[in-house]
């Protein structure tokens, strides 16, 4: 089951679109969609993690995911995790909470809440 996150920007205070992360009950082994910014179009959205190419969907420059991989860990100040890999494999994408770097005004004032659910 995946997730609905909203970023905003505390400086701009631009109110970005939900994006929907994670993946489904048919497709969570192949599709890891992470939130990402394109610094060219200033915007937010998700990418799949796994895709070797992560671009942009206007206009196709390559982009930048937020976020981290790590060893799982259990971080209850995850606004997101998703895990990454076969059952053994103890990787996990984080997206944690706190603040990161606008794409539309480059402050580091924007923060993602988790706003439900999707499957």
């Amino acid at each position: 089951m995946g997730s609905i996150i909203q970023p905003y920007c505390n400086h701009c205070e631009k109110d970005f679109k939900e994006i929907f992360v994670g993946g489904g009950m048919t497709n969570f082994e192949t599709i890891c969609n992470v939130p990402s910014s394109c610094s060219n179009c200033g915007n937010v959205f998700s990418r799949n993690l796994f895709s070797e190419k992560l671009k942009c969907p206007k206009c196709r420059r390559k982009v930048e995911y937020f976020g981290e991989i790590h060893s799982r860990n259990y971080d209850l100040t995850n606004v997101f995790e998703w895990k990454i890999g076969d059952i053994m494999d103890d990787k996990e994408y984080q997206l944690k909470d706190k603040k990161y770097k606008c794409p539309n005004c480059g402050e580091t004032e924007l923060v993602f809440h988790n706003c439900g659910n999707w499957d």
